[in-house]
């Protein structure tokens, strides 16, 4: 593949999957029964693939900034390992042109019981740096990152902010053509945030290339000239950033829960699947009772309950409302088929698109979709109360109920307050 001398990276057919597990099989006891099952294998073995990119192309010129947003589980993270050569493709071919700086993970190359100090110049190597070009920049590497205090302290006492602000600030000046950002910032504070864009805007106009997954979406509008939509590890758009977060938010409202492509992308142990999650009106007005109904399918019995956790975040990634159905004593019964009803009345949203995320937590994380569903709040004036009746000291309370058929406990009721 011939590389135009105006592109920082150019990828073609991209594909990289993922085998997530064979047929399931006793443990052999003896060396015979380990022999049979090898020779199993080799006659007719089957395997489950998880293609987590596929048929992926495109190009990213030199200084250009390009934003890589979509659900999660759609293939973004691991384009970006694919892209820093950290796993490698199972098709398609990849071009980059000059040196790669990187934030894929919180505390990339830093080594917990080394002090920040040491950790800048391990990081540094790692990515690319000699010692030389660290001296250079260490002084305004410590400066960025905001925690010199801190600078002989072994980093396994850092905070997750402090982590990220020090690993940023050491990607952030690596003398690299390319810089892959994960979406990482999301650890740090409103400030550093701030100072991240800043830091990334003037390496754009050094004439070099970001390439950025973020689920923010006012960074992406901000931050890149262009944006690719990625859904079930393929470009399904690409071009201006709102256009292809309207994109994104299109997808969003077509997800297929029950679909088992979704599911093998989801986190979680899986005994416990949401397969339904759905808004009962298709725009809600302001200040009425948002309803959903759910479903919950029992893949393997469990003796344990669970929990459900729902998440309503706003179109800029904002969390709105955070209500767990463990704080109203409220479980579902591990060993059944489940479904019922959600309701978020309080607080009041302001019209927009909504999305919602939902958690189902045992002892373990059985499952994360990532969407569950979107929906629309509509304007309607005027309110029929003020809305300082919801209003206690700058917060809002969220009241929500859960009710369900296969529930353990009956308990359906409660408030709490939501920064």
């Amino acid at each position: 593949m011939t590389m135009d001398k105006n592109l920082a990276v150019s990828v073609r057919g991209l594909g990289k999957d993922y085998v997530l597990k064979r047929n399931n099989e006793e443990e052999p006891d003896t060396l015979l029964q380990a022999s049979v099952n090898s020779l199993k294998r080799v006659r007719k073995q089957k395997t489950e693939i998880l293609h987590a990119v596929r048929d992926m192309s495109f190009d990213v010129g030199i200084g250009e900034a390009v934003g890589l947003i979509g659900p999660n589980g759609a293939g973004k993270s691991t384009t970006l390992k694919l892209l820093n050569r950290i796993t490698h493709p199972t098709t398609g071919e990849i071009r980059i042109r000059g040196r790669i700086g990187s934030l894929l993970e919180v505390g990339t190359g830093f080594h917990p019981e080394l002090t920040g100090r040491e950790n800048v110049y391990l990081s540094a190597s790692i990515l690319g740096m000699n010692k030389a070009e660290v001296d250079g920049c260490f002084d305004e590497i410590v400066e960025f990152s905001g925690v010199s205090r801190f600078l002989e302290t072994p980093v396994k006492r850092y905070s997750s902010g402090m982590y990220v602000r020090l690993a940023f600030s050491v990607a952030a000046h690596l003398p690299s053509e390319v810089l892959l950002v994960d979406e990482v910032l999301a650890v740090g504070d409103a400030d550093f945030k701030s100072k991240s864009l800043a830091r990334m805007r003037q390496i754009i106009s050094d004439g070099r290339t970001i390439i950025f997954v973020s689920h923010h979406m006012p960074s992406i509008r901000e931050l890149c000239q262009r944006a690719i939509t990625i859904s079930r590890g393929t470009v399904v758009f690409d071009g201006d950033p709102q256009d292809a977060i309207d994109h994104y938010h299109g997808l969003l409202t077509q997800t297929n829960l029950s679909s088992t492509d979704d599911q093998s992308r989801r986190v979680g142990t899986g005994e416990h699947r949401l397969i339904s999650f759905q808004p009962t009106e298709t725009g809600f007005a302001t200040h009425d009772p948002k309803r959903f109904s759910f479903q919950i399918q029992c893949q393997t019995p469990v003796d344990e309950k669970f929990g459900m956790v729902v998440w309503v975040m706003s179109e800029a990634g904002e969390t709105i409302a955070h209500c767990d159905s463990r704080l109203l004593d409220h479980w579902f019964a591990g060993d059944r088929d489940n479904s019922g009803e959600f309701v978020l009345e309080h607080p009041w949203l302001h019209p927009g698109r909504y999305t919602v995320i939902v958690d189902l937590i045992g002892n373990e994380y059985m499952d994360q979709s990532d969407p569950a569903c979107v929906f629309d709040v509509v304007p309607d004036y005027p309110y029929p109360m003020p809305a300082s009746t919801f209003a206690a000291r700058g917060r809002f309370l969220s009241k929500f109920d859960f009710s369900s058929q296969a529930n353990v406990d009956s308990s359906l009721s409660g408030t709490f307050a939501v920064n």
